[in-house]
């Protein structure tokens, strides 16, 4: 999961040189497993957790991931990955 994440950070800076470390987001849902969370935090970016429910079968829904997208994009943030480990 690291390797993976800093391989998609560096390419994500490839296209976005301008994307700040500091508001690069990696995303996951309320039911990944912590190493996406813990690979933000040892890279120094972002981990967002998205809601998932019984009703979906604990997947993700496009609209829930489209609107975390939006919701970013507008406080200036910078998604770059998602983890479904």
């Amino acid at each position: 999961m690291l390797v993976a994440a800093v391989v998609a950070r560096v390419e994500y800076l490839k296209v976005h040189p301008d994307a700040p470390m500091e508001k690069l987001v990696i995303y996951g849902t309320t039911q990944t497993h912590s190493l996406g969370a813990k690979t933000a935090l040892i890279l120094g970016v972002h981990f967002r957790a998205l809601e998932v429910d019984a009703e979906d079968n604990y997947s993700l829904r496009g609209e829930t991931l489209s609107r975390a997208l939006k919701e970013d994009r507008k406080a200036g943030m910078h998604p770059y990955m998602m983890s479904y480990v």
